[in-house]
């Protein structure tokens, strides 16, 4: 139903770019849903969020009240979250959770993992606990390979999992330490993968090997990477050229690429070879020594002019070293032999991952593989061979959205495939999706906000309905709280309800009512033609208007949610809903998105995309319905 065939384009009803043409109310769309049909389980977990830790999770934390803002936690219950990933994507990869716990005034800072500055921990784990119990969802962790232990990684597992009175990967007992902060209960937490988005190339391999074929078999494998001449930073930062010293005693500073061997750290100030000694307590006042403070955290500590000499103000000082990193297995080991039931994803979301693992003797040591199924217009090309961020007009972008989409799916399925290839049981979760890296959202042109347009909530609306019918165990699209420039539900002190959120608010009754998913099929779906020349050719050429779901829920109603993706104001289709195999209903109770456009967006000024609702009655084995364009629409059955 999905994949566009070019046989069948000539039989479908057609919109072309030049000419939109509008479906006939006499001749309807027919939509056949079998009501005693099951093809598998409807997950509420498909409705989730990737929630990011800096600025106070982007300013849903209140540190006066100690509490997440109350009109935060309205909107994310408002919009039916159910997932909340943390403590984020690239800028947590360098996260240090051990930082981020105990009273606020003390505790460490962080490294944003997209750009090496400083970041602070006010928004630590037992914060986002606060706020996900309050929201009613359940949380996700990001385990960030690239900087911290299978030890650490384990002991993070026991801080939100164990009983106290519990010490199951043995030193602290991290159950007390949470227990000492205010939260004697086990969190239980269970979904949980290490690392975030290493596959790709450039700043996301960390001490990683730019070859991918070199860096999957690090991750899995681990390894010992040589780092020659990294300009030093400390307090968190490390801008390129390093942090010069300030001529105080006994100054700290940190390399990047954590964990180091500390036989092999070799250390120049303004060019000269300092000497590296065990214990800075038996070197003499004028003594150019170091000492590696803390192995884990790649902490290098000189002089305090008593025992060794103090770095001159302004000095610029320089490490080389081995980085030395364990390989995903041994992080999964360890974390699940603190809480076996526990599930632990691997983050290298490509085909590579379950390829390699069965290679290496470690088919069984995954549960899970999240993916991130972006549409990157910046990165990606049409079926001509033009970037796909080439737009001149919103249309383009609306109909790039569309094209793009099922590329995605395909990805996921192979990925899935893969891994069943492979004779691994494991599943496959999205811990962040959506489309993004357009044109500038916040320029007139081409496109103004088109990343918070109806244009993007139909795009994540189509993706929902896939997942559902791929069996993805969760997912979690774009940001929870952002900036109005980024991509996400919510931005602003109100906060704004952007076109998704108010989306999700249409759409939470079929996923949060559980159930089956029931068969669909769609029969003239008109179809809108953007290229003809490669129309056919998967979807790139020309996309379907209507994308469909139909559910049984827990409750015993029927739901059926439609996206109509068409973007003309004259496209909307109607359709000829029936029902086989029994149906009992009266009455369909509608939601649905309403815009004047699909340019249509929410900022704090202007209100573009909200919801509507109506009743309309049913008789015998169904009812007719116009589906307004550029809309998502929910009916439940009852």
């Amino acid at each position: 139903m999905e994949k566009i065939a070019r046989a069948m384009v000539s039989g479908a009803a057609v919109m072309s770019l030049a000419v939109p043409v509008p479906v006939s109310a006499a001749e309807p769309v027919q939509i056949t849903i079998s009501a005693d049909s099951d093809e598998g389980p409807v997950r509420a977990e498909l409705l989730g969020a990737n929630h990011r830790y800096p600025g106070l999770g982007y300013g849903m934390w209140d540190p006066v009240a100690n509490a997440p803002r109350p009109e935060a936690v309205a909107a994310t219950k408002r919009a039916g979250l159910t997932m909340i990933r943390y403590p984020g994507g690239t800028v947590a990869n360098t996260f240090r959770w051990k930082r981020a716990i105990g009273p606020a005034a003390q505790r460490g800072c962080q490294t944003d993992g997209r750009d090496w500055t400083k970041a602070d921990s006010t928004y630590g784990p037992m914060e986002h606990m606060r706020f996900v119990a309050a929201t009613g969802a359940q949380a996700q962790i990001m385990v960030p390979f690239a900087v911290i232990t299978p030890g650490n990684a384990a002991d993070w597992v026991e801080f939100m999992n164990a009983e106290v009175g519990t010490n199951p990967n043995g030193g602290t007992a991290w159950a007390q330490v949470r227990a000492d902060n205010g939260h004697p209960r086990p969190y239980g937490v269970r979904n949980w993968e290490l690392g975030n988005e290493h596959y790709l190339r450039g700043q996301q391999r960390y001490w990683m090997d730019q070859d991918p074929a070199v860096a999957v078999d690090q991750y899995i494998k681990g390894g010992v990477v040589r780092i020659p001449a990294e300009p030093l930073g400390k307090d968190c930062a490390h801008p390129d050229s390093g942090v010069p010293a300030g001529g105080t005693a006994g100054e700290v500073f940190e390399v990047k690429h954590a964990p180091v061997v500390p036989a092999s750290v070799q250390v120049t100030v303004n060019g000269t070879a300092w000497r590296r000694v065990d214990d800075l307590a038996t070197a003499k006042p004028g003594d150019a020594v170091f000492a590696v403070d803390r192995p884990v955290d790649g902490r290098i500590r000189f002089g305090d002019g008593v025992h060794g000499r103090k770095l001159p103000a302004g000095a610029r000082v320089s490490a080389s070293y081995q980085s030395v990193h364990s390989g995903f297995p041994e992080f999964y080991r360890a974390m699940k032999q603190v809480d076996p039931s526990i599930q632990v994803c691997s983050s290298w979301g490509t085909v590579a991952f379950p390829k390699r693992m069965k290679a290496l003797g470690h088919t069984g040591d995954y549960d899970c593989v999240t993916a991130h199924p972006y549409t990157n217009f910046a990165a990606e090309k049409d079926a001509n061979g033009n970037p796909r961020d080439a737009w001149t007009t919103p249309l383009d972008g609306h109909d790039q959205h569309m094209m793009s989409a099922w590329t995605r799916v395909e990805q996921t399925q192979a990925l899935k495939t893969a891994i069943s290839d492979s004779g691994s049981k494991a599943y496959v979760a999205l811990s962040e999706f959506g489309a993004l890296w357009g044109p500038d959202p916040g320029a007139p042109t081409p496109f103004y906000r088109w990343n918070t347009s109806m244009t993007h909530a139909l795009y994540m609306a189509s993706q929902w309905i896939r997942w559902m019918y791929h069996d993805i165990r969760y997912a979690e699209g774009n940001d929870l709280f952002t900036t109005p420039l980024r991509y996400g539900l919510f931005h602003g002190t109100t906060p704004v309800f952007t076109s998704e959120a108010v989306t999700r608010e249409v759409i939470k009754p079929l996923f949060h009512a559980g159930g089956h998913r029931l068969t669909r099929k769609i029969t003239g779906n008109p179809v809108r033609v953007v290229d003809p020349a490669n129309c056919g050719n998967g979807n790139d050429g020309c996309y379907e208007a209507l994308v469909v779901a139909a559910t049984r829920g827990a409750n015993g109603r029927t739901y059926v949610m439609v996206v109509n993706r068409m973007p003309g104001n004259g496209d909307a289709v109607t359709a000829r809903l029936t029902f086989t195999g029994g149906l009992t209903a009266t009455t369909a109770h509608v939601q649905a998105t309403q815009s004047a456009d699909f340019t249509s967006y929410n900022d704090e000024a202007t209100t573009g995309v909200t919801a509507r609702t109506t009743s309309l009655p049913v008789s015998g084995n169904g009812f007719t319905y116009t589906f307004a364009p550029h809309s998502v629409t929910l009916q439940e059955l009852s």
